[in-house]
């Protein structure tokens, strides 16, 4: 025996006979057993998929703003909204590709909220930033619920397109 970790399907038993396999079955000390089980590493994201995913989702923003008047009235602005909070969703994920799904719901939404409930400071400085073209596509200037809604349907919708892309994979979508 000359690997300390003999379990059942260990490539090295094979070499080593059957009675190698029954000592193996039969020991009970946790350094001669099998490792516990964790839960199998996430495989991750595709970084280059979700850079891609954040930048149409930028345009698409960009362009429900642009080319208001081609959605419905009812609708407003929240179209943009909604798309915002989705690429923020996307973000996160580019950022940390081995997180769950449910991990990256709960830090997009939270960056969503935490964002327009800053809308509630106004302090000179923050005026500033939120004057300039970057600045108000980023944080916005008035605090509104509605928003909230809004980034809250935009996350769940990045969750489930998650979801439906790649249901059972760690990083993408079980356990979170």
């Amino acid at each position: 025996m000359s690997s300390p970790l003999f379990w059942p399907g260990n490539p090295g038993l094979a070499a080593q006979g059957s009675f190698a396999k029954l000592v193996c079955m039969s020991q009970s000390s946790p350094s001669l057993t099998r490792p516990a089980q964790t839960s199998r590493p996430a495989r991750g994201r595709s970084r280059f998929g979700y850079a891609l995913a954040v930048l149409a989702t930028i345009a698409a923003g960009l362009a429900s703003r642009h080319y208001a008047g081609l959605l419905p009235a009812l609708l407003g602005k929240y179209p943009g909204d909604t798309l915002w909070a989705l690429m923020v969703f996307f973000a996160w994920g580019l950022v940390f590709p081995r997180f769950t799904s449910g991990r990256i719901t709960v830090l997009a939404l939270a960056t969503s909220w935490a964002v327009e409930f800053l809308k509630l400071w106004q302090s000179p400085a923050w005026s500033v930033i939120r004057h300039s073209s970057i600045g108000h596509l980023i944080f916005g200037h008035v605090f509104s619920w509605q928003n909230l809604v809004a980034y809250a349907l935009g996350v769940g919708a990045g969750w489930l397109i998650e979801r439906m892309i790649n249901p059972f994979d760690a990083g993408a979508g079980n356990g979170g």
